[in-house]
C-alpha cells in the first residue's frame, strides 16, 4: 500500500507516502493537498498520478499560499486532467509569474564566516528526550557512504502518518519537553535550531521555552550571504550534514556573541564523527552554552 513519487527539484527527490487510514484513501472522497508554494506544480502532479494509480477518484484540490506556475505549467494540469479523467482544483492567496532579469551572479561558493574564539570556554551538553517521546518506528537509515544508523525514528513526526488523536498527544509531549528544557536556559536570549527536515517539532517545542527565544533551522539550500541592509542573509555557516557527511548544509544570520545559549534539536542520535563538522561550526558563534537535544537516542 506504499505510494511512491518523485520531487525532481527537491534536495531529497524520492518520497514515500504512508497512509494511516486506508478506509479514507481507498474511497472516492476528494483529496486536498496543502502547500506553502507551488512553483511548477509538477510534484503535486506526480503525487496525484501515484495516488490515482492505486486509489483513483474524481476530484483533487491544491491549496497554497503562493502559486507561481507559468501558462505552460498550467497546461500540464489540463493534460493530467484529460489523461486521468479527473478534476484538479487550485486555490491560492497570491499568484503570479517570476522573470529572471540577470542570471550571471558570479562565484557564489558559500564559505562560513571566519571566527576565532576560545573554545575551551564553551559548554556543550547532550540532553535526551526518550523518556518523554517513547513511541518510535524501528526503521533504520543508510547514508550515501553506506553508514547505517539503527536508532529508531519518532512515531509522531507525521513522516509515517499521524491522526488528530496522536497530534494532540504530540503537543502534550512537546509542552512537557519545553518545561524540562526551559530549566537548562542560561540567559535571556536563546537560539533554538532544528536540523534539516526535522523542523516543525523543534519549532513547536521552542514556543514552550519562555520569552526571548529565536528559532531557525539548518537547511540544504545554499544562499549567497551579503552583509547589506534589506538583504535576507547577512552571514552564512557551512558544515557537513550530521545525517550524511557527504552533503553540505547551512544556517544563516547569527551575529557573533549575540545569543546567551542555544538548543540544537536532532530527531535521532548520530555518531560523534558525523556530528564533528556541525559542532565545530556551532563553536564559532560566540554562544557559551550549547545544548544538543536528541529525541531518540537509544536502539
Amino acid at each position: 500500500n506504499l505510494i511512491k513519487f518523485e520531487e525532481e527539484h527537491s534536495h531529497a527527490t524520492s518520497h514515500r507516502l504512508y497512509p494511516i487510514d486506508f478506509e479514507i484513501i481507498n474511497s472516492d472522497a476528494p483529496i486536498v493537498f496543502i502547500d506553502d508554494e507551488i512553483t511548477t506544480g509538477k510534484t503535486t502532479l506526480n503525487i496525484i498520478e501515484a495516488i490515482h494509480e492505486k486509489y483513483p477518484r474524481k476530484n483533487y484540490t491544491i491549496i497554497s499560499i503562493l502559486d507561481w506556475r507559468t501558462e505552460k505549467d498550467k497546461l500540464l494540469f489540463d493534460e493530467m486532467e484529460n489523461k486521468l479523467n479527473i478534476k484538479i482544483n487550485t486555490v491560492s492567496l497570491l499568484s503570479g509569474n517570476i522573470d529572471i532579469e540577470k542570471e550571471d551572479l558570479g562565484n557564489l561558493e558559500i564559505e562560513s564566516e571566519i571566527r576565532k574564539i576560545d573554545t575551551e570556554e564553551i559548554n556543550i551538553r547532550y540532553l535526551y528526550l526518550d523518556s518523554i517521546f517513547k513511541e518510535s518506528i524501528s526503521f533504520y537509515s543508510i547514508d550515501s557512504q553506506n553508514n547505517v544508523n539503527t536508532i529508531p525514528y519518532m512515531k509522531l513526526t507525521g513522516r509515517f502518518g499521524i491522526d488528530s488523536v496522536q497530534n494532540k498527544m504530540l503537543n502534550e509531549q512537546l509542552e512537557n519537553a519545553g518545561k524540562l528544557l526551559e530549566k537548562h536556559r542560561e540567559g535571556k536570549k536563546t537560539l533554538c535550531m532544528g536540523t534539516g527536515e526535522f523542523m516543525y517539532i523543534p519549532m513547536v517545542l521552542s514556543t514552550y521555552l519562555g520569552d526571548g527565544v529565536s528559532y531557525q533551522s539548518t537547511t540544504r539550500s545554499p544562499i549567497h550571504p551579503y552583509d547589506k541592509s534589506n538583504y535576507g542573509a547577512k552571514n552564512a555557516f557551512k558544515f557537513n550534514s550530521q545525517d550524511d557527511n557527504a552533503i553540505s548544509n547551512y544556517f544563516y544570520n547569527i551575529p557573533y556573541n549575540f545569543y546567551d545559549d542555544m538548543f540544537l534539536f536532532l530527531e535521532r542520535k548520530v555518531s560523534e564523527n558525523n556530528m564533528k563538522s556541525l559542532v565545530d561550526t556551532l563553536k564559532t558563534l560566540g554562544i557559551r552554552d550549547i545544548n544538543i537535544v536528541i529525541f531518540k537516542g537509544r536502539n
